[in-house]
């Protein structure tokens, strides 16, 4: 019971001096942050007071062992490359958060030694189709968290050695854990 007194008596201090802000002016606001995990070095670009762009990248590069090799000891490097780009389009304000329509588009280049079946110097490729509601609620003037749920339509295409290209459709929800956050200049 404390630890939710503590969480509340935070929260609401974070949000008070917030309350008096209008976020409805953004046109030409650049913002620094992520909105995706997987692409979590990205901008927020304010092209009119209603709809902006964003755009991330995400890199992953690790030392594996390497399963051709005889040795048990050796290792190799994996690569992995991921491009996130949306279009969130404000549909309601309020004093300090807007609420969000966003399509969006993840492209990944996954190495299979890290993401696959982990035997093959090959990529797969995975394209996600978005469409989230969200909002983005501004804590301070100049800083944002913003949390989204919707649909995701992922095709998957792996090296031609593992099997055949799949598409799955599923919903998604970034839990409180997992949010987005935009520093503004």
């Amino acid at each position: 019971m404390r630890k939710k007194a503590i969480l509340a008596v935070v929260i609401v201090s974070l949000m008070v001096p917030a309350a008096a802000m209008g976020k409805d002016m953004m046109k030409g606001k650049f913002a620094l942050g992520y909105y995706a995990s997987d692409a979590p070095v990205a901008i927020r670009y304010w092209a009119t007071d209603k709809v902006a762009i964003d755009a991330g990248l995400g890199l992953s590069m690790k030392e594996v062992a390497d399963p051709s090799a005889s040795d048990s000891t050796a290792t190799t490097n994996t690569f992995s490359f991921w491009f996130e780009a949306g279009v969130p389009i404000k549909v309601w304000d309020h004093d300090r958060a807007h609420f969000f329509v966003r399509p969006g588009i993840t492209i990944g280049i996954l190495d299979d030694r890290e993401f696959g079946t982990g035997g093959l110097d090959e990529t797969w490729t995975q394209v996600t189709g978005q469409l989230a509601l969200g909002a983005e609620v501004f804590m301070t003037e100049n800083f944002s968290i913003d949390a989204n749920h919707g649909f995701n339509i992922i095709f998957t295409s792996p090296p031609d050695a593992v099997g055949d290209s799949t598409m799955d459709v599923k919903t998604f929800g970034n839990s409180v854990t997992n949010v987005g956050f935009h520093f503004y200049f």
